[in-house]
């Protein structure tokens, strides 16, 4: 989409969209912390738990066969 493929489209439009923690990162005023960054990964994980497929706790149990059938 760029012509690099180690550019970020992202950063055209918003230049605080960057990998990483600290001032100029993320779009709070002091930037993205590993704080944050957790809570984030709390929440995912969360609402993965609850949401993937439908099925509420049961949708993880198949996950383990994914590497075990290829």
């Amino acid at each position: 989409m760029t012509g690099d493929p180690l550019f970020n489209p992202y950063t055209l439009w918003w230049k605080y969209d960057k990998l990483g923690f600290g001032p100029g990162v993320g779009r709070l005023e002091g930037g993205h912390t590993l704080r944050q960054a957790w809570i984030n990964t709390k929440f995912s994980l969360l609402v993965g738990w609850h949401d993937t497929f439908g099925w509420w706790r049961f949708s993880w149990i198949f996950l383990p066969l994914g590497p075990w059938r290829s």
